[in-house]
């Protein structure tokens, strides 16, 4: 990490909240997971579940937004199905979701801004500090407009100026990661396997 932050590249170092060994093993169910609301919970073991039951070497981006899909999908079955569809368990992961879906596509929205703004770089005639000065202007702009959005969380969700330093392009490219397709595998998950999980999965096993 500090090598490549010499090298002048955005970093980040942040824990992991679960992984998957993709099959070799038996992977752990670990203790702090239990302190996770049951839709959480859920969400995170069908997460990694998928990992371990589709995987396409060197696709870690489509990898990521699959396992998000499946698991935010199957915690919504699970839940209906344990507690139902009324439940207050349900509801409140349905809320947590919505959240996640909202800040999820606001990040999106500001990486296609970002993107944008470093391609008018190789135009212009700007010096590095000029470059960094417009760079941080604009994450400034996009965490602004992401404390104006009506989550349903709002202590998670929006940005403290005061206590948080600013993100760099990892955090950005950290959430295309797990959710710049989410709305394909939507449209998939629709119309092609009629709003079945198991024929979703299925379809995407024989596909690769």
């Amino acid at each position: 990490m500090d090598a490549l932050k010499k090298k002048s590249y955005d970093v980040d170092l942040s824990p992991t909240g679960g992984w998957s060994t993709l099959g070799w093993f038996k992977d752990p169910v670990l203790s702090n997971f239990l302190k996770r609301p049951d839709g959480v919970m859920a969400e995170t073991i069908i997460h990694e579940l998928t990992h371990a039951t589709v995987y396409l070497p060197g696709s870690v981006d489509y990898n990521e937004n699959l396992a998000t899909f499946v698991g935010e999908k199957g915690a919504e079955q699970f839940l209906n199905y344990k507690f139902g569809a009324g439940s207050k368990e349900l509801q409140d992961y349905l809320h947590s979701r919505s959240d996640e879906v909202r800040y999820g596509k606001q990040l999106l929205n500001g990486t296609d801004r970002l993107d944008s703004l470093y391609q008018s770089f190789e135009k212009g005639n700007l010096s590095v500090n000029e470059k960094i000065f417009l760079k941080y202007k604009l994450i400034t702009e996009i965490m602004l407009e992401l404390n104006t959005q009506p989550f349903f969380r709002k202590d998670i969700y929006t940005f403290n100026f005061k206590k948080e330093k600013l993100p760099n392009n990892t955090y950005f490219l950290s959430n295309s990661r797990y959710r710049k397709s989410q709305d394909d595998f939507e449209k998939d998950f629709r119309e092609k396997s009629g709003g079945n999980l198991k024929t979703f999965v299925n379809s995407i096993i024989q596909r690769y």
